[in-house]
């Protein structure tokens, strides 16, 4: 409040002083002081007394606009800013003016008054660098409003916005579960709790209800994120008992029973003593985002990150690129696809005071490519957060729009093209023993087959299971290596989907036995010819792998073909090929004396020749056990 009153006496003084009537001025005065003493109502019942006892109080009508301000009431400031204005001439208000027109979305008004200002000679040098920035803003804000994006936003109905505020939205990776931060305003004190939503085959969400579990207590529990299998929560507790700041990270695991346990702190390397809240996990599960600000929401935020490591989280540093500014980033989503970043920012240029960004990763580990998702999805009002479905196009956000004020409510909505994510196929899979069906813990790996990248390094849980979210346009590799069992590899081809989708996995591992074969599922020659390409290096250091796990193993690479061509030249072929992977394990330090090669041709399909699918299974590489 200080700060606003002395920008208004600064700009008082700079205003053509004229005669006011002495119950003018005493109720000018009356209405400072009652500013000092917090009783706005009163300040603005002395303000407008003053005005009917002098209407030309130009002092007062800007008083009266900074007070407008302050409370929030946009359109009386505008006109009073004007008022003052008219009244005074001084270029001192045109600034005011055209930032209030700015700040409240009238872009083209702002564009005006702006420019009036940096054209006047009373203009004050400090502030027109100042003026500049927020007219190019006015310009690139009003320029989005003549080019709308496509925007409809659906209202997810009473049954779901069944309180007062719901924010903060979460979204399974299956794309079914929908949580979300709660407040009932009725209740006294006013807590912040978390809240489910669930979809049905036929598109419809449940009633929301509490998350169970002893996840919700009776102080506020906010701004969660989900792991992407659902087995963790990620939240913000502020002024809690052995916390290290005003508002730190907590995690909750989900229990036998499937509910929540109790949060437990993250530790220092996440928090610190200053503001850490918003967290947001990697598909893969192994980075965590999250924003950090001085002490509240209210002072500088940036958006920072830690990797898990076997030795836990590391030291948080800032994401590097371009989204951090000198202003406040905040509520960071990462979509299922790893590389797609959604955020707010009031850094970046922007319709409001804060808007809904995109970015995406680069090459070099970056975030960089910040895209603003357009108007209307952002307006002057500000945005703060959303999340975006495994399809890459549904939005779950919260906004006050068409409602009554002072609530927020849940809201779903189709992506403009140019800022959607890349959809995702959600593979959840078991790994079994295939003669006893029990579960198996083992190694997985997911490697997109174009690029070399990891996508999923983990082990199957006590209960064999694992889930993983493939970006679609690309083939992947899946390796599984359990202590004693076969080598298995599988291959996953999405470069034609289009949409989300939901897989289950079955993963049958078969006990170490000498005569045992296995499809080699990710080995790829040029077209007729031998030599290997560069996606089977992922599949070829697995084996080396294998054999470096498992010593006593000697074992038979043997090619196969399908029955276009010769029979003699389809024999030499696999027989050559066979061969180049035995000299890539040679050259990786196998022994020799493990290792045999043998070429098949044709001669043992295992699927009919008669079609293009039979004949591409046929053309495959095995590996076969001869002696353990």
């Amino acid at each position: 409040m200080r700060i606003l009153l002395s920008l208004s006496l600064l700009i008082l003084c700079q205003c053509t002083v004229q005669a006011q009537s002495r119950r003018a001025r005493n109720y000018f005065t009356d209405a400072q002081q009652s500013i000092r003493n917090r009783d706005y109502q009163e300040a603005m019942d002395d303000l407008e007394s003053a005005l009917r006892s002098s209407p030309e109080y130009a002092e007062a009508w800007l008083l009266k606009a900074d007070l407008h301000m302050m409370l929030r009431e946009g359109d009386k400031a505008i006109q009073s800013y004007k008022k003052a204005y008219a009244n005074s001439g001084n270029a001192a208000v045109l600034f005011r003016w055209g930032s209030a027109t700015l700040e409240y979305g009238q872009y083209a008004v702002a564009d005006s008054v702006l420019t009036a200002y940096i054209n006047s000679p009373q203009a004050n040098p400090r502030y027109v660098s100042q003026a500049n920035g927020l007219r190019d803003r006015a310009a690139w804000a009003a320029e989005r409003v003549r080019n709308p994006v496509e925007f409809d936003p659906q209202y997810m109905g009473e049954h779901v916005n069944k309180l007062h505020m719901q924010y903060f939205p979460a979204i399974t990776a299956d794309g079914n579960t929908l949580m979300f931060t709660a407040r009932n305003l009725n209740e006294m004190p006013s807590d912040e709790d978390f809240y489910f939503t669930q979809r049905d085959s036929l598109g419809n969400w449940s009633e929301a209800q509490p998350l169970p579990g002893r996840l919700n207590t009776r102080g506020n529990e906010g701004a969660m994120c989900l792991s992407a299998d659902g087995e963790y929560i990620f939240y913000t507790g502020c002024d809690r008992e052995g916390g290290f700041g005003s508002c730190d990270i907590y995690i909750s695991f989900r229990e036998e029973d499937g509910t929540y346990s109790e949060g437990r702190n993250l530790g220092e390397a996440i928090n610190t003593r200053y503001w850490e809240s918003q967290p947001a996990l990697s598909p893969d599960g192994k980075t965590l985002f999250f924003v950090r600000g001085s002490n509240s929401r209210g002072g500088t935020m940036d958006i920072y990150y830690s990797n898990f490591t076997e030795e836990g989280w590391t030291e948080a540093k800032k994401v590097e690129g371009e989204v951090n500014t000198p202003a406040k980033e905040e509520s960071p989503f990462i979509h299922f696809d790893g590389r797609t970043m959604y955020f707010a920012s009031e850094g970046h240029l922007g319709m409001g005071q804060s808007d809904l960004f995109m970015a995406t990763l680069q090459p070099d580990g970056t975030w960089g490519d910040v895209k603003n998702l357009g108007y209307p999805i952002n307006t002057y009002k500000g945005e703060i957060a959303l999340v975006v479905a495994p399809d890459g196009k549904t939005a779950f956000y919260s906004s006050d729009r068409g409602r009554m004020e002072d609530r927020q409510h849940l809201y779903m909505f189709e992506l403009p093209e140019e800022v959607r994510a890349t959809p995702v196929a959600w593979i959840s899979g078991v790994v079994v023993d295939d003669e006893t069906n029990r579960p198996v813990q083992a190694k997985l790996e997911f490697v997109d087959l174009s690029t070399g990248e990891v996508i999923l390094s983990d082990v199957s849980n006590r209960r064999g299971q694992f889930q993983v979210s493939l970006p679609s346009h690309s083939s992947y590799a899946l390796n599984v290596n359990g202590k004693g069992y076969m080598f298995y590899s599988e291959n996953f081809s999405l470069e034609d989907q289009t949409e989300a989708t939901a897989e289950s996995l079955l993963v049958q591992l078969r006990k170490l036995k000498v005569g045992d074969a296995a499809v080699l599922s990710n080995i790829f020659y040029e077209y007729d010819s031998y030599e290997l390409t560069d996606n089977s290096t992922t599949e070829l250091e697995k084996l080396v792998q294998f054999l470096n796990e498992n010593p006593s193993v000697k074992l038979s690479i043997d090619g196969h073909t399908d029955n276009i061509g010769g029979a003699a030249y389809n024999k030499e072929l696999s027989k050559q090929r066979a061969q180049s992977i035995v000299d890539y394990l040679i050259a990786n330090g196998i022994d020799e004396g493990r290792l045999e090669s043998r070429g098949y041709g044709d001669s043992r399909p295992i699927a009919d020749n008669s079609t293009e699918e039979g004949r591409a299974k046929n053309r495959r590489t095995e590996l076969t056990i001869l002696n353990l």
